[in-house]
């Protein structure tokens, strides 16, 4: 029985990761918006890196600590993230739309992937 919970705490650590990562790069982002006003495609760019470099650090941890199905465990954390963004918006009043969230969801679960494959 101990080890049926392990697999969902290894998601719910590696997801709660990749979030504390996005906050930092947010920030990040945010601070250079304001010393440096930045254009909209260098915004962007950061935008797209803010989903792609948490999600793949996910895959890539979660893929580590399953050690098989790597592909498949990352896919999944990086289901896991968008859920949680859906979540959120959600909670927070948001309207979450298929236009809205198709492109993230892409983005950060092909970066989850390619960070299972990775590991």
């Amino acid at each position: 029985m101990a080890t049926f919970f392990k697999i969902p705490i290894r998601l719910i650590k590696t997801t709660l990761a990749a979030y504390i990562v996005t906050a930092i790069m947010l920030l990040l982002l945010s601070y250079l918006m304001y010393k440096y006003e930045i254009s909209g495609t260098a915004l962007n760019v950061g935008l797209v890196l803010t989903y792609i470099i948490p999600n793949f650090m996910a895959g890539l941890i979660t893929g580590k600590m399953m050690k098989e199905k790597r592909l498949l465990w990352g896919v999944v954390s990086g289901i896991m993230y968008m859920i949680v963004y859906v979540l959120v918006s959600l909670i927070i009043g948001d309207s979450v739309t298929i236009g809205k969230i198709l492109l993230p969801l892409i983005i950060s679960v092909t970066g989850a992937a390619l960070g299972g494959i990775v590991s």
